[in-house]
């Protein structure tokens, strides 16, 4: 058994199978998480963030390992993580394309709302609380119609981005594990 060090991440596991996929909720173990060991990992990882050097210890409990499968565990983990650092990215590209895209017309129609407002006050053709309701009110929709573009270009991708980074880092990471291995 290899010793655990302070930069280490550990995760253990019945079957080799639940790094990648999610498994049903067991009353016996309710708290027991029901995604990907890797998913999990990783979450961890972005949320707390961990000094550098550190490995992945796996624990298995109910599977005997050899020493190949292990090795080829370790290139799967690898590759997963790479795989899904990349689609997170891509994941982030779109978000920002369409953040681009909304301020595209988001903008004029802001300039068209504070061309409309300034009409508004300017000309009063209504009474003095009907033509401010409609001055402030068009402020306030031009702005509105920013707000989910603006909130994709400066704030939705960073999650996403951060969660990509943990990924990018685990697919790094050496691979030791740990549990019932067997001699080939």
């Amino acid at each position: 058994m290899s010793a655990i060090g302070a930069e280490d991440m550990t995760l253990q596991i019945d079957r080799v199978a639940r790094l990648f996929e999610a498994f049903p909720f067991d009353a016996a173990v309710p708290e027991m998480t029901r995604e990907p060991g890797v998913d999990v990992l990783a979450e961890r990882l972005s949320d707390g963030g961990m000094p550098p050097g550190g490995r992945l210890l796996v624990t298995v409990t109910h599977e005997e390992v050899t020493a190949a499968e292990a090795e080829t565990l370790a290139r799967a983990v690898r590759i997963y993580c790479e795989q899904r650092a990349q689609t997170l990215r891509r994941d982030v590209a779109r978000v920002r394309r369409n953040g681009k895209a909304g301020l595209k017309g988001g903008i004029p129609t802001l300039a068209v709302a504070l061309a409309l407002s300034a009409l508004f006050e300017q000309f009063a053709p209504f009474p003095a609380a009907i033509n401010r309701l409609f001055s402030e009110g068009l402020v306030v929709l031009g702005w509105v119609v920013l707000w989910h573009p603006l909130e994709m270009l400066l704030y939705a991708w960073r999650a996403p981005i951060r969660l990509a980074k943990a990924y990018e880092r685990l697919a790094q990471m050496p691979l030791v594990l740990q549990g019932r291995p067997v001699a080939d």
